[in-house]
């Protein structure tokens, strides 16, 4: 009931045209006409019984054309398909080559297949693991940090210095703003005091400037905590400083181990695609760099910024913007189906043991029932979310057994461990 021509427009781009027969189209138009019978009503008909040429009439020659066409596209796709097998990704393009009543119908379907990826030998890949020291200052920042958190905020009388809140007015409209970080009024208010009024010059986002009358209303200091008994209590009932700075080693020692896995996995990552071979078709490059440029415009939008206006601040044109986005599009695909194809290679699998745990842990995090957290995953269809990350975890074991890991025997601290370069960022420069 249909012909089939397959032909390789360029690498990874397939096109198939395929053609209807008289007999199928006729089969799918009875099926559109019994349908508008059923949905129209025809003066001077029974309903249902109202002949073609009146209903054509009614509803337009081009809107019978449109549901017969939405009828036999999808089947003609899906036969195509069984006769000329093509693993494809995303939607295929559709053209309506021909459509008429009771003739030949002619679609053409142009599909991108999914590009063939050639792993590299894991034997041959080699990552670093690095070491992290914790010094005593960083034990001792972490607790001023701490310190900080369970300050409070204090009237004060003396002028205003760095790191105060400051309060103030223009007209009848009242502000606040952290004295001494930033510039503009952050920097104006710095020795004013209580009540003052003053006169400062902004400069406005296109370069004008502008006087601002102010008054100041409040002034407000933070007051850090001593480390006394009390403090010590609080933070979770230890018995001496010592004991607290025990604990504070303990979780930065921990959040080491764990910056240094997680650094190993970007690390492998990194090998693994670089030394892969796969081709990117340049329609799925352009879509993907479409969807990069669309996700990052909804986050400035997060932020009540336009991308306009970002590529204004940032002194920048949209054709620049959109090779790094493009930049980015690449990296993130040849990642993508290299890690697809690890997973399917090695037949790494998301047990349904192994999902349920990941419920259970949710549910005792959230405080619910593992069935309605599950139901809750379902209904959002993010039950795939988990799975997924469960073969990310397997695939990182499977593949720390087999690669080489080259351990740097200085460690490095933490201020240092800020410093290092993102692996993947490297990639998309």
């Amino acid at each position: 009931m249909l012909e089939v021509k397959k032909q390789e427009k360029e690498k990874h781009l397939i096109e198939l045209e395929v053609k209807v027969t008289t007999e199928k189209v006729s089969e799918e138009l009875n099926a559109v006409y019994a349908e508008l019978n059923r949905k129209i009503s025809v003066p001077g008909f029974r309903k249902g019984r109202a002949p073609r040429s009146i209903l054509r009439s009614r509803v337009g020659k081009e809107a019978v054309l449109d549901y017969l066409a939405q009828k036999l596209v999808p089947w003609a796709l899906q036969e195509a398909l069984k006769r000329e097998p093509v693993e494809f990704i995303g939607e295929p393009e559709v053209e309506i080559v021909e459509i008429e009543e009771d003739q030949p119908a002619v679609f053409r379907f142009t599909l991108i297949e999914r590009p063939q990826v050639t792993l590299p030998d894991p034997e041959n890949i080699e990552v670093k693991k690095y070491k992290i020291e914790i010094r005593e200052q960083d034990i001792e920042r972490e607790l001023q940090r701490l310190r900080e958190s369970r300050g409070k905020w204090v009237e004060k009388d003396e002028p205003v210095q760095a790191g105060d809140l400051v309060t103030f007015k223009v007209g009848e409209q009242s502000y606040s703003v952290l004295a001494g970080e930033n510039e503009g009024l952050a920097q104006e208010v710095l020795g004013t005091k209580k009540g003052e009024q003053k006169t400062v010059t902004l400069e406005k986002e296109d370069g004008d400037t502008v006087e601002v009358d102010l008054e100041i209303t409040g002034i407000l200091q933070k007051k850090i905590p001593e480390i006394d008994n009390t403090f010590l209590k609080e933070i979770g009932e230890f018995e001496s400083v010592e004991a607290l700075k025990a604990k504070i080693r303990e979780s930065l020692e921990k959040l080491a181990q764990d910056l240094i896995e997680e650094r190993m996995k970007r690390e492998i990552i990194v090998e693994l695609v670089k030394n892969s071979e796969l081709f990117l078709p340049e329609p799925l490059i352009q879509f993907e760099t479409r969807q990069q440029i669309e996700a990052f415009r909804k986050r400035l939008e997060r932020d009540n910024l336009t991308l306009e206006k970002y590529l204004e601040l940032t002194n920048s044109d949209f054709a620049s913007f959109e090779e790094s986005m493009r930049k980015v599009a690449q990296w993130e695909l040849r990642k993508m189906f290299v890690i697809q194809q690890y997973i399917e290679q090695n037949e790494i699998k998301a047990e349904e043991e192994e999902i349920q745990e990941k419920i259970n842990d949710l549910a005792r995090t959230a405080g619910k029932e593992p069935q309605e957290v599950r139901n809750i995953l379902e209904r959002n269809d993010r039950i795939k979310n988990i799975e997924n990350n469960i073969k990310f975890e397997k695939m990182f074991e499977h593949l720390k057994q087999r690669i080489k890991i080259r351990e740097i025997e200085e460690p490095i601290n933490l201020d240092q461990w800020k410093a290092l370069a993102d692996p993947e960022e490297e990639m998309v420069v």
